[in-house]
């Protein structure tokens, strides 16, 4: 979606080149960073709730990010988007390779 809309949001918020590029680097990092963190704390609280939460963190923040007014809440809309989609991915991977090996 972030493609489709990005010179859009280029000409509205007159920015640049670079700059729209972080926008997309921005949910990366969060993925990163949350599929790290997240593995581990699945393993203490359950996959499926930490799925769930991660879900709608993910959701939340996804829906949200199409309110934004600047580039800087945008960013960190993108950014926290992408904590909850990092949490989610790992542990999806861990249920399923579960249910295949039973």
């Amino acid at each position: 979606m972030l493609g489709t809309i990005l010179p859009s949001l280029m000409a509205e918020w007159r920015i640049t080149a670079v700059e729209a590029g972080l926008f997309s680097s921005y949910a990366l990092f969060g993925m990163m960073i949350r599929a790290l963190v997240f593995g581990s704390l699945a393993d203490n609280f359950g996959r499926k709730k930490v799925i769930l939460i991660c879900t709608v963190i993910f959701s939340v923040f996804t829906f949200t990010s199409g309110f934004a007014v600047d580039p800087t809440s945008f960013g960190i809309q993108r950014f926290i988007a992408g904590l909850g989609l990092g949490g989610v991915m790992p542990n999806l991977i861990a249920i399923i390779t579960e249910y295949i090996k039973t």
